[in-house]
């Protein structure tokens, strides 16, 4: 039995180069996991400066394109950073890891949905 081989396929295109992505893995759950956790700690400074929010931004910012790298691995592209440093901005970035995560969001709910519609009483 080979893994993988029925996963639903996101292709994302980025200044005209199109991404199959079909694996978003661990890795990049716990680095998601990671990036949402400076919010939480950076919430629980009283009087933030201007140094905690630069920091907190720039940490962030490198777990980001961890996330990409991991990412583009996994599904067996060469991660290049000084590419999507030149084409993309920050939101960019994360529109890209957030399709590709929502590709198996939506996997997830249709298949849940099929399950209770096969054994809902008729």
């Amino acid at each position: 039995m080979k893994i993988g081989l029925n996963r639903k396929i996101a292709n994302i295109e980025v200044c005209g180069k199109i991404f199959k992505i079909g694996i978003f893995p661990i890795a990049c759950e716990s680095l998601i996991v990671k990036h949402d956790m400076l919010d939480k700690e950076f919430e629980k400074i009283k009087k933030p400066s201007v140094d905690d929010l630069n920091g907190k931004n720039e940490a962030q910012f490198e777990l980001q394109f961890e996330i990409l790298e991991n990412l583009l691995i996994s599904n067996e592209y060469e991660f290049d950073r000084k590419w999507w440093e030149t084409h993309l901005d920050v939101l960019g970035i994360l529109e890209f890891i957030l399709t590709a995560k929502s590709k198996d969001i939506e996997a997830v709910t249709l298949k849940k949905k099929e399950v209770i519609q096969g054994h809902s009483p008729k």
